[in-house]
């Protein structure tokens, strides 16, 4: 009875025991940093399991599941279980043949031919016939008569072994590779299993930032929308507050349809709320109804009537109408000329913040124009304006810090400033930025950017630029030697009025060297280049004249 319950007990314990090892979970997913992990890890049938599980976890449809299955069994392959392969995933395999001559390489042992040389077991290698040892005849014994020879029977007198032509080796199937002349390399396995987990993986990355960016772009296309939403119900607010005659209201909707914000562009729209808020003595819509007077915009041009509506606004500390003041005073137009008074528009204009008004006054101290000459104030205000993004500001900034006016000489800082104002599209900066980098003042010296920003300023139609592009086609410095291109940016800065590019297509046309020879052309532009001084141009003309 007592064994019995001891038996019993042993029993429960081996359930229980059972019971507590329960079986791993398979997996059924891999992150893209599990895959990376396997990846760079060594091949291991752990790892080989964990891929075929999610394989079979994965529709059966999904060439994901394919990729699973060939990087379970390239790693299988490297660990050397290709039994396993062949139990438990070669049949999953869709395209197992073609996988497996993926892994294989050269055979060693055949050097890929699939065939071996062995010594012929005839003539044990020696290649002569084993009847005749290699002689062609055989001896014949007579009874009746002397012993004598005959041409052996079997090299037919060749005395060469048949079984290897007399080579004394024989080409077989190689046995290493059944004479396909390639084997399973542990290497190729192990790299396709690295680069198949990695593909995966970025395959995965790939997917997530497809889904981020579709997302992204749901979100950008909903908020559009409700952007938009929220725009025209602010314009039905802002037109129902208009109507009810609110000035703020009616000049914001004024806005609206000169800068098309929120609804289609409408200029006579722009006019008509402006007018209404400017009669209510509103000074943005004033000013919004002189530039629309001035530049003709929904009404017809009228600069007295632009003129009219710029005072309403400036007289009540409007600074941009202030400055347009002054514009019009300096030019005459709408008004009287009146330096005075375009002085006194721009001084308010100016204190007021305007960058264009500021950039005006510092001219005045860099000229002495209303003013006495004063190269520090001159500097203050051109950097004031500078500081706000005003280009020719900036520009003239750089001047000062290459010429030490109004501050020490600094060509670095000169350089930050042109490039400041280049980059916004000032042709002036441009060319001084090419200079800079030509001479390598302030900067490392660089062809390359001094050719960008020659070029970028000939383009824009500064003749210094011009001249000297057309210079550089001219010689083929930096730049290949073109004659055309040289022709067509001496001429653009000669059209300017440019004496020297004026001289140097003369010249050009004369010699006939890089562009077609035309003494006709040549003379008629030494002619306009000694007109402005050119001594070259008058001496050439000279010789020109008396035949030489």
């Amino acid at each position: 009875m007592k064994t019995m319950l001891i038996m019993l007990c042993m029993m429960l314990s081996l359930c229980a025991t059972a019971a507590d090892k329960k079986p791993s979970p398979k997996r059924t997913s891999l992150s893209e940093s599990e895959l990376r992990a396997i990846a760079t890890a060594e091949p291991s049938v752990k790892n080989a399991g964990a891929l075929h599980s999610v394989a079979m976890a994965t529709s059966s449809n999904d060439e994901r599941k394919q990729a699973y299955l060939m990087a379970s069994a390239a790693c299988l392959f490297a660990c050397e279980k290709s039994d396993i392969y062949k139990s438990r995933i070669k049949k999953e395999l869709t395209k197992a043949a073609e996988f497996e001559n993926r892994l294989k390489d050269k055979c060693k042992k055949c050097s890929g031919n699939g065939k071996k040389a062995h010594q012929c077991h005839v003539c044990n290698g020696k290649g002569r016939c084993s009847s005749c040892k290699g002689s062609g005849r055989t001896v014949t014994v007579g009874f009746d008569r002397p012993n004598g020879t005959k041409t052996c029977h079997k090299c037919g007198g060749g005395g060469r072994c048949q079984k290897c032509g007399g080579n004394g080796a024989v080409m077989e199937k190689c046995v290493t590779c059944s004479g396909t002349g390639k084997v399973l390399s542990k290497a190729i396995a192990e790299r396709v299993f690295r680069d198949s987990c990695n593909a995966i993986a970025d395959n995965m990355a790939a997917e997530v930032r497809a889904k981020a960016e579709a997302e992204k772009r749901e979100g950008e296309r909903i908020t559009a929308e409700s952007r938009a939403s929220i725009e025209v119900e602010e314009h039905k607010r802002k037109y129902i507050a208009a109507t009810n005659g609110d000035a703020d209201a009616q000049y914001n909707l004024g806005d609206c349809y000169c800068k098309g914000l929120g609804v289609a562009k409408n200029y006579q729209e722009a006019v008509k709320w402006f007018r209404k808020a400017a009669d209510q003595n509103h000074a943005k819509a004033q000013l919004g109804l002189a530039a629309c007077y001035y530049l003709g915009n929904g009404v017809n041009k009228d600069v007295r009537e632009a003129v009219y509506w710029f005072r309403k606004a400036a007289d009540q500390g409007v600074g941009e109408a202030q400055c347009a003041l002054g514009v019009c005073y300096a030019s005459g137009v709408g008004v009287e000329k009146d330096l005075d008074e375009s002085g006194e528009w721009f001084r308010k204009a100016a204190d007021q913040g305007v960058a264009e008004a500021q950039n005006e006054v510092g001219t005045w101290y860099y000229d002495g124009t209303f003013v006495n000459k004063d190269d520090n104030e001159a500097v203050k205000w051109f950097r004031k304006a500078a500081d706000q993004g005003h280009a020719k500001a900036q520009f003239k900034v750089g001047l000062c810090y290459a010429m030490g006016v109004g501050v020490l000489k600094d060509e670095a800082e000169a350089a930050k400033w042109f490039r400041r104002a280049a980059e916004q599209g000032n042709a002036e900066a441009q060319f001084e930025l090419y200079s800079c980098y030509a001479k390598g003042n302030g900067v490392d010296k660089n062809d390359r950017e001094s050719l960008k920003w020659l070029s970028k300023a000939a383009e824009q139609g500064n003749a210094e630029a011009q001249c000297m592009l057309g210079c550089w086609y001219g010689t083929g410095h930096i730049v290949k030697e073109d004659g055309r291109e040289a022709e067509k940016w001496l001429r653009r800065a000669a059209e300017q009025g440019h004496c020297q590019a004026q001289f140097m297509l003369g010249l050009c046309y004369l010699n006939g060297e890089i562009i077609a020879k035309n003494p006709v052309e040549a003379v008629k532009w030494l002619r306009k280049a000694a007109e402005q001084g050119n001594e070259s141009a008058k001496e050439l003309l000279v010789d020109i004249l008396n035949g030489q």
